[in-house]
């Protein structure tokens, strides 16, 4: 149970303590005197309230702290990871800097590890927290129902698993599909890139060892003309047929002399005849035909056009066409993965609606259970007549993070009426007791020691708000919870086994909050402030007793 808390510095309060007793505790007090903020400060210390207005006082320690008592440590301390007391303290600060820190014990945890604490300690159900958004009917009884059956909780976590894999799968199939969409819309390019770089038989660095023999015949072809010329110029002048005329005009001559002129003469016609097949012999071993060249330039003339073409460079085509054969691949590559993916995302679809059928038919029980334990509740809230029932429908299209059902919160509060969605039927009144009723048995079944309810009875009056006010005591005498109600009506409080009001007061532009337990006779007139206004007559006065006999 809670038994007290410390409040200092926080929004309009300077410093604020509260002691709580066993039982059903009504809080009251007029209309922003700041009764909403003790519930605002219990949030925020533990980890659920998110304001940017925290501090009074900036510069200033915020400090929160709030003291309980247990029996049962079990969930606590298995949460925790650590043994603490029955008597026990959770404090939030947040320093001067304004960083902030969570202890319990003096030990320091983390922010997510207290919010799932908190689920064992209070159960707060606000004003605002209403059963008309449609949106919250699958949450709500799905807490019934682990509330019923713990084991139910893994298949919630399964189910909630196996959704997230069927979207991230979903996904990666959808990019998978774009991606080969894309691939396929290339294909029959690359296929057309393929078939015509290959019917060339393009080389890697083709072009570049094409320019680089172009280079190297022309030059081969210059020095071919060069001894053409020679050959030319030494065949042209008839020298060996002159100089064998000479030889023979020679060899007559008698003269000693003249036969060594004879053997250089005949030397020069050997040295003619040689120079002559050598030359002769130089020019076949370089031979190179104007052929080649235009073959050469042709094949340069193709390559670039086909570069042109497909808008690359001549020296990459070798690259480009390999790059469209492994675009083929990867297409058929990615098919093959597409093909995986989508079993994979069969046997997923399979355990989620194995699943999902599972936990349908424990909600329909669940749906039959809490919605006669609810109609037991209106009977006792004044609505006598009225019916609720959750109606539960498995979707076989239907997919969701919690499964295929689509959860309907069904009544009539009239005996001739048919049932009808809440939303469309429900008054203001009707709404708060079917919500209160609803939340109570949450709690009750939730196994919370402590419920606090902010200001639900509002709209509520006359017996419809005693009979709340009598069930808020029933809860606490035969479920032996505490409860706290932060009300405005005098049928609640006067119900209560305590009752703390919450004033406030304003000097030199100074905010002050206090909070009063109150007895017996200041709780008569602060009940009859609540039935009659700022000024209390002795009617309201006997009244206030009447309530609280």
């Amino acid at each position: 149970m809670l038994q007290k808390i410390y409040i200092s510095n926080f929004i309009i309060i300077d410093e604020l303590e509260i002691e709580f007793s066993e039982g059903f505790t009504a809080i009251t007090g007029e209309t922003g005197t700041g009764k909403s903020i003790i519930i605002d400060a219990i949030e925020f210390c533990l980890g659920r309230f998110q304001s940017k207005v925290i501090k009074k006082y900036q510069g200033k320690n915020t400090f929160v702290k709030i003291y309980f008592y247990l029996e049962e440590l079990a969930n606590i301390e298995q949460a925790l990871g650590f043994k603490i007391n029955n008597n026990f303290s959770i404090t939030k600060m947040i320093d001067a800097s304004n960083k902030a820190s969570i202890t319990i014990n003096n030990k320091q945890i983390t922010n997510k590890l207290i919010k799932k604490l908190a689920e064992y300690l209070i159960n707060i159900v606000f004003q605002f927290d209403t059963i008309l958004n449609k949106e919250e009917y699958i949450d709500i009884l799905d807490k019934f129902m682990v509330y019923e059956n713990k084991e139910i909780k893994k298949e919630l976590r399964n189910i909630s698993d196996l959704y997230f894999k069927i979207q991230n799968k979903s996904n990666d199939i959808y990019l998978l599909e774009e991606k080969i969409k894309q691939f396929d819309k290339d294909r029959n390019y690359n296929l057309e890139i393929i078939k015509n770089l290959e019917s060339i038989g393009i080389k890697e660095n083709e072009e570049t060892e094409l320019l680089s023999r172009r280079s190297a015949v022309q030059k081969l072809y210059s020095n071919q003309n060069l001894i053409n010329n020679s050959l030319e110029l030494i065949t042209s002048i008839p020298i060996e047929q002159k100089l064998t005329q000479a030889l023979r005009q020679i060899e007559k001559v008698e003269n000693k002399s003249i036969q060594q002129i004879n053997s250089r003469v005949n030397n020069v016609l050997i040295e003619i005849s040689d120079i002559i097949e050598e030359l002769t012999k130089i020019k076949e071993e370089l031979y190179i035909s104007e052929k080649e060249i235009e073959e050469i330039d042709d094949r340069i003339s193709v390559i670039r056009n086909f570069a042109r073409k497909y808008n690359t460079s001549s020296v990459l085509l070798f690259e480009f066409v390999d790059l469209a054969r492994k675009n083929i691949h990867s297409s058929d590559i990615l098919n093959k993965e597409l093909i995986e993916f989508q079993e994979e995302m069969n046997i997923l679809s399979k355990d989620y609606d194995v699943l999902s059928e599972t936990l349908s038919n424990f909600r329909k029980t669940a749906a039959e259970e809490l919605s006669s334990i609810v109609c037991s509740q209106l009977k006792e809230l004044q609505m006598k007549d009225a019916i609720f029932k959750i109606e539960t429908k498995f979707c076989e299209e239907k997919q969701t993070i919690c499964g295929k059902d689509s959860i309907s919160f069904l009544a009539n509060f009239n005996k001739k009426s048919d049932l009808m969605p809440i939303n469309e039927i429900a008054s203001g009144g009707e709404v708060a007791r079917l919500n209160f009723a609803l939340k109570t048995v949450l709690s009750v079944f939730g196994n919370f020691k402590t419920i606090v309810f902010d200001e639900v009875d509002i709209g509520i009056g006359g017996a419809a708000a005693y009979s709340m006010g009598r069930a808020m005591k029933k809860v606490c005498d035969i479920e032996k919870m505490q409860v706290i109600s932060i009300t405005h009506s005098p049928q609640v409080a006067a119900q209560a086994d305590s009752h703390i009001v919450i004033r406030k007061t304003v000097s030199d532009s100074r905010i002050m909050v206090f909070a009063d337990n109150l007895h017996y006779e200041d709780r008569v007139k602060e009940i009859a402030r609540m039935i009659s206004g700022a000024s209390v007559n002795t009617d309201a006065l006997l009244a206030a007793k009447q309530l609280l006999k």
